[in-house]
């Protein structure tokens, strides 16, 4: 069973990342935060092996939240999400810590096959 945190500042797309995660029984949702110090808290709490991350929300960059979970959760994946294209941000990410980048114009399978 792979454990998963959704970090997205958008109610919504939360919901669709946690129906798609759910539709596939390997999977569970485990928690959600709305911005990275809330992730943060919560994996301090919970269990995850895999955080779905935002670039862009409010408070800290993502960059900082991205190092703080690789400094205080060093065996989670992070698995960050992306309305920017891969250029502007997928290189900064792997850089940062992250296990993988993905635009959310990916299709849910191709976000299964990720996780």
């Amino acid at each position: 069973m792979i454990r998963i945190l959704i970090v997205d500042d958008h109610p919504i797309v939360r919901a669709g990342l946690r129906r798609i995660a759910e539709d596939d029984p390997a999977i569970a949702v485990t928690g959600e935060a709305s911005n990275g110090q809330d992730a943060l808290d919560a994996l301090r709490q919970t269990v995850a092996d895999v955080v779905l991350l935002d670039v862009t929300m409010p408070g800290a960059p993502f960059t900082d939240t991205l190092r703080r979970l690789r400094e205080e959760h060093p065996t989670v994946r992070v698995l960050v999400l992306s309305a920017h294209p891969e250029d502007q941000w997928a290189v900064r990410a792997l850089r940062g810590g992250a296990s993988g980048y993905l635009t959310k114009d990916h299709s849910p399978d191709q976000l299964l096959d990720a996780i």
